[in-house]
């Protein structure tokens, strides 16, 4: 007996199918094929042991037991696995020859490897390159297989980052909970705390955003160019744009069209067809997107009807691509697979021409293709609305890679001026709907420009506007655009070593630049930073709770950044080539794992220090008048950080006093800044502006005392000695 070992039993099932026309299926779950018998794993059978399965003292999370690390790190059956690690387990007492015929990733060789590192199996390995299963590609597959040795490193690379991330998750969160006063847990993990990271830091910017105005010149043409409106563009590096690259100062645009409108223009107008292909298939990333942009759901909405379709009704292919791509063999495929789809779906689509063939199809270079129909019959009527509509989805946006491509006809209107700068327009008229015809996509309509034929004119300007345009703040992360977001964070990365190792890990990537987590791990990424309490939903924004923002801050950067992504992907790849090993990974890691953990942490969410640095540089507003201590900004206040024992310190300028609450009084940190420098400081009322100053007349109390108010006349001393 030979045995077939696939990771998933959908690939198992193509397997046998592309061996022999007719297999039998045992009660195990095992597929008899001649000599070969096919079995499939479910995904890891396997997991790392837990602290406690190796010493049971450290069930109990203490201090004093960290950092916690093993020389062997050992894996264990998962407990809802062990019926199929058995069957496997006899299986490989039976023979002598083995297939290995996991993903063709990291992941995947890991995967079958510490199945035969478990039962220490002795036999010949073979291993089997597919990521499709389509059977024609899996019998050239079976033609082209290698010995299992010549990956063994993909799998060592694999388990590295698996050992380093648990390695990571037992420590900083055991450590980080201890630290923390409140004894609240906090989980910490190498992919989790940057996603935090990056929600955190929009809300940053959009509570932080100041509204400014920036200006845009249009400019109006005469003689044959009438009623054409074009823009002026300066010089990218003229001294008149901010680092934003707009114009602030008005006065320059109004003496650019004083000097335009006295001169006579050269004009170039061309013409060009533009061709937009259709959309390729999906990934799971644009699945989530589109659907929850369209249908309004959410990320595990979509993603629990793609499982669903695929594993219950073997109606579409793997749910969890990063790719939108397809082989070679899928073109060839096409015409059962949409013959097939047209029948199930009813639809009717007249531009559907199966000569067509879309860019899509070519080498697919990730362990798995775009996310297509099978083809396999399934009633629509016996699936819930969402699994309905995001199996047309997938299945309309294969089908459009036999439709024919939209063209417009493209007009440019060009006009260089002196010192690089530049006016120009363009427009798009649409000439062949194509694809947009089948989608609905909305048709353009003529405009003045398209009118003008090609060639060169000399015009004046008649008239010009210049248009007052405010600064927005970005939007709120919604699921789906923190989703995204996360497979190109590099363009976050300030540190250029990090953004391009980023970069370097995604290179074979069809659609991921710079990410962090994977289409499998993304998901429940966000929902347990939601579950959490990390970060809230309101509506469909995603915005990061106090608790997240909070535990953020606590954390030095080794943790909350993607560098630590990106550092060991570089030690990853010298694993794959034998220039480094398992053991120079997890040594890295315990390297950083004990610089962070012998510093002194202490903090409770809410207040928070870090005794040996403050990672609250940017909330520091001054020095406690009655400890020395640091003032730190918090929701409400302005506090010393020496609030708990032994210092007991409980001095707070609060930001709306409850003794001045009619007053509708608001301290700002400028204020706070001032009180604490001794300085009178002018705040705002609901009416008018007031002169306060801290006051210390009461023996070591401290409060605020209005002495003054804008129109000079004195009032009543009001104090508040509630410190």
């Amino acid at each position: 007996m030979k045995l077939i070992i696939a990771e998933k039993p959908e690939l198992a099932k193509a397997i046998a199918a592309a061996i022999c026309p007719k297999p039998s299926f045992n009660r195990d779950g095992s597929i008899l094929c001649g000599e070969y018998t096919v079995i499939s794993a479910f995904g890891h059978l396997f997991k790392l042991k837990q602290p406690e399965e190796y010493d049971i003292n450290l069930k109990k999370w203490r201090k004093e037991d960290l950092p916690i690390f093993f020389n062997n790190w050992q894996i264990v059956p998962s407990q809802d696995k062990i019926g199929r690690v058995n069957v496997i387990g006899n299986l490989l007492k039976q023979t002598d020859f083995v297939i290995h015929a996991g993903d063709p990733d990291d992941e995947g060789q890991l995967l079958i490897d510490e199945i035969l590192e478990y039962f220490d199996y002795k036999g010949t390995v073979m291993r089997l390159s597919t990521n499709d299963n389509n059977p024609e590609y899996i019998r050239k597959q079976l033609n082209k297989m290698e010995d299992n040795k010549l990956h063994l490193p993909n799998g060592y690379s694999a388990r590295a980052r698996s050992v380093a991330d648990f390695i990571v998750g037992i420590n900083y969160s055991r450590f980080f909970t201890l630290s923390n006063r409140t004894r609240d847990l906090m989980n910490v993990g190498r992919v989790q705390t940057p996603t935090l990271g990056l929600v955190v830091a929009r809300d940053m910017q959009i509570e932080s955003h100041k509204k400014t105005c920036y200006y845009e010149l249009y400019i109006d043409f005469n003689g044959e160019l009438d009623g054409v409106r074009a823009k002026f563009y300066p010089n990218p590096n003229s001294p008149i744009l901010d680092e934003n690259g707009k114009v602030l100062d008005k006065s320059m645009l109004e003496r650019t069209l004083s000097y335009l409108k006295k001169q006579t223009l050269d004009v170039k107008i061309e013409k060009t067809n533009a061709k937009e292909k259709p959309p390729l298939p999906f990934n799971q990333v644009e699945l989530q997107t589109y659907c929850g942009n369209k249908f309004g759901y959410s990320l595990e909405q979509t993603s629990k009807a793609a499982q669903d379709l695929r594993e219950i009704y073997k109606a579409i292919t793997y749910n969890r691509s990063s790719s939108r791509y397809l082989n070679e063999e899928h073109y060839k495929d096409a015409p059962r697979v949409v013959s097939s789809v047209l029948s199930i779906t009813g639809l009717d689509i007249p531009i559907l021409d199966l000569g067509i063939k879309s860019s899509c199809f070519r080498k697919v270079k990730e362990p798995h293709h775009a996310i297509i129909p099978t083809g396999t019959k399934v009633d629509l009527e016996k699936l819930s609305e969402v699994q309905k509509n995001v199996y047309l989805s997938i299945c309309v946006f294969y089908l459009a890679q036999f439709m024919p491509e939209a063209v417009d006809l493209k007009t440019t209107l060009t006009v260089p001026l002196k010192n690089n700068n530049m006016i120009k327009a363009q427009s798009y008229l649409c000439k062949e709907q194509g694809w947009r015809s089948y989608f609905k996509e909305k048709n353009t309509e003529e405009t003045p420009l398209d009118k003008i034929p090609a060639g060169e004119y000399k015009v004046n300007v008649v008239n010009g506007e210049i248009k007052e345009v405010e600064t927005k703040p970005p939007k709120r992360y919604t699921e789906i655009t923190l989703n995204k977001d996360m497979t190109s964070v590099a363009k976050y990365v300030k540190d250029p070593e990090i953004k391009e190792l980023l970069l370097r890990k995604d290179k074979d990537s069809d659609k991921d630049k710079g990410s962090i987590g994977t289409e499998s791990t993304r998901t429940s990424i966000i929902t347990n930073l939601i579950s959490r309490g990390y970060i809230e939903k309101k509506g469909k924004n995603l915005i990061s709770t106090k608790k997240g923002r909070e535990l953020y801050s606590c954390l030095p950067d080794e943790i909350k950044k993607p560098d630590m992504t990106a550092k060991w992907w570089a030690i990853q790849e010298k694993i794959k080539e034998n220039e480094a090993t398992p053991q120079d990974l997890y040594n890295d890691v315990l390297e950083t794992v004990n610089k962070i953990i012998s510093q002194k942490y202490s903090f409770a969410i809410g207040k928070s220090k870090f005794e040996n640095e403050v990672p609250y540089k940017d909330m520091i507003v001054g020095v406690c008048p009655r400890c020395k201590g640091e003032i730190l900004e918090n929701s409400k206040g302005f506090s010393c950080i020496n609030w708990q024992q032994p210092h007991n310190c409980k001095f707070v300028i609060w930001k709306e006093p409850l003794q001045f609450k009619e007053m509708g009084l608001i301290i700002t940190k400028e204020n706070a800044k001032d009180l604490l420098l001794g300085k009178s400081t002018v705040a705002k009322t609901k009416e008018r502006a007031v002169v306060i100053k801290l006051d210390d007349s009461e023996k070591g109390q401290y409060g605020a005392k209005i002495i003054i108010d804008n129109e000079n006349n004195i009032k009543e001393e009001i104090t508040q000695i509630t410190l």
